[in-house]
């Protein structure tokens, strides 16, 4: 039998990680979440639970994201200087 991947709880990073991915889609230019979702092929229900922190992505999800949005997964889980609460929120 085949053992699911790993579960883990990212915490205060899983919040970091939402302002980057905020940041980086109005700063790449998507139109909104769902165009967004739609480029990375993940469904727009799972990329609005990870925005709204009702659940963290896999790591697979997470490369997705980074993938689409042209940075590293450090990138997208490093806090970065001066970035804000209300950066890309639309």
């Amino acid at each position: 039998m085949k053992e699911a991947p790993a579960k883990f709880n990212l915490g205060e990073t899983g919040n970091v990680m939402v302002r980057n991915i905020k940041y980086w889609i109005s700063y790449r230019g998507y139109t909104s979440f769902e165009s967004f979702a739609f480029a990375c092929n993940i469904p727009k229900s799972t990329l609005s639970q990870i925005i709204n922190r009702s659940r963290d992505p896999r790591l697979g999800t997470i490369e997705l994201i980074a993938h689409e949005l042209g940075v590293t997964v450090a990138e997208l889980l490093s806090e970065r200087p001066g970035a804000s609460e209300s950066s890309g929120n639309r």
